[in-house]
């Protein structure tokens, strides 16, 4: 995957297809510092931002992924990789109340398409967080 980088050095793609290998292969600091490098050229490469939260995520570094998920947001509200990692991160981070919000935002993004079987997870997982919520 790096060679197709280095032969293809403005292709978004190619950069997200590393990010994606580098992530799913555990080599966590390495992804992120492609994704970093990446979007200096390709700022509006939602995938490098989702790719870029999730491994600051893996390496506790929590805040620093927030920026990235809501980037990614921005650039492609209907893409919900985003913010499932953001929900996700909030109960690793032990705000339940706030990931509940983030899974109800979630169910009714999908069921705003139509998805209402989709949906239930997402509900469900809302009112899992809301039982945690001291």
């Amino acid at each position: 995957q790096e060679a197709i980088v280095q032969e293809h050095p403005d292709d978004a793609a190619a950069r997200v297809d590393l990010a994606h290998a580098l992530f799913f292969c555990h080599e966590t600091e390495r992804c992120l510092q492609v994704c970093e490098e990446a979007l200096h050229s390709f700022p509006e490469e939602s995938m490098l931002h989702v790719y870029a939260g999730d491994a600051c995520r893996e390496l506790k570094r929590y805040e620093e992924a927030f920026p990235h998920w809501e980037a990614a947001v921005k650039l492609d509200d209907k893409f919900l990789d985003a913010l499932y990692s953001m929900a996700f991160c909030r109960g690793d981070m032990g705000q339940f109340d706030k990931a509940a919000d983030i899974w109800d935002d979630i169910a009714r993004r999908l069921e705003m398409r139509g998805l209402e079987i989709e949906a239930q997870w997402p509900r469900n997982m809302a009112e899992k967080c809301r039982a945690q919520v001291k």
